[in-house]
């Protein structure tokens, strides 16, 4: 698709790019060391509420689905998914 991407497996190190670069859309897991994905979330919308965010996770719940559209994720998506449906949501997300 050409777009370039930015990977983090330390939830920490990845919310303070979040928070200090611009970036177009976060792909966020639930299940992460160190920090969940809904506590990622939160703290994300405390200081930049304008980037889109897509929700991931293979522990689909109500809950978890109620946390992520609370904090204004643009899409929750459960595991396993195909990469085509990873780049609809983010196409939709996007408005490309």
């Amino acid at each position: 698709m050409g777009w370039q991407v930015h990977v983090s497996r330390d939830a920490r190190v990845a919310l303070g790019r979040a928070v200090a670069e611009k970036y177009s859309a976060i792909l966020l897991d639930i299940n992460m060391p160190e920090m969940d994905g809904s506590q990622f979330l939160e703290e994300l919308r405390r200081q930049r509420q304008d980037v889109p965010v897509i929700v991931m996770t293979g522990y689909p719940s109500i809950q978890n689905a109620a946390s992520a559209v609370r904090l204004g994720a643009a899409d929750y998506i459960t595991k396993p998914f195909t990469p085509e449906q990873i780049t609809q949501s983010v196409r939709g997300m996007l408005g490309l």
